[in-house]
C-alpha cells in the first residue's frame, strides 16, 4: 500500500542581515553582514577607525575562495578563531541560520 505524499512545508522567508562578529586578540572587531543570497556582503573591520568593504555577492564568494584557499595552506587556524559563528541582528539579539547547515569554515 502507498502512504500519500505532502510536500515539505515552505520555510518563512527571513530576510534580516546576519552579522557575524569576531575580534582579534589585539582587540580589531571584524564584522560580516549578510543577507539574502545575490544581496550586498558587507565587510567592516574596526580599527582606529572602521574600514567598509561593501562587495557584491558574486565578488564576497571570491573574496572567500581566495582566503580559505591562501589561509588553509597556511597551517591551522589559531586557537582563538571558533570553528562556528553564530549570526546575530544589529543589536547582537541572536537570529537563526539562513537554512545552510551548520559546518566548520
Amino acid at each position: 500500500m502507498t502512504m500519500p505524499t505532502q510536500d515539505a512545508p515552505q520555510r518563512p522567508i527571513d530576510s534580516r542581515v546576519r552579522y557575524y562578529r569576531l575580534s582579534t586578540p589585539d582587540g580589531v572587531a571584524v564584522v560580516v553582514g549578510l543577507a539574502a543570497a545575490g544581496e550586498p556582503v558587507t565587510i567592516t573591520v574596526a580599527q582606529p577607525s572602521p574600514a567598509v568593504l561593501i562587495l557584491p555577492y558574486d565578488e564576497a564568494w571570491a573574496l572567500w575562495a581566495c582566503l580559505a584557499d591562501g589561509l588553509g595552506v597556511a597551517g591551522e587556524p589559531p586557537a582563538w578563531v571558533p570553528e562556528m559563528l553564530d549570526p546575530t541582528d544589529i543589536e547582537h539579539e541572536p537570529l537563526p541560520s539562513l537554512g545552510v547547515p551548520d559546518r566548520p569554515f
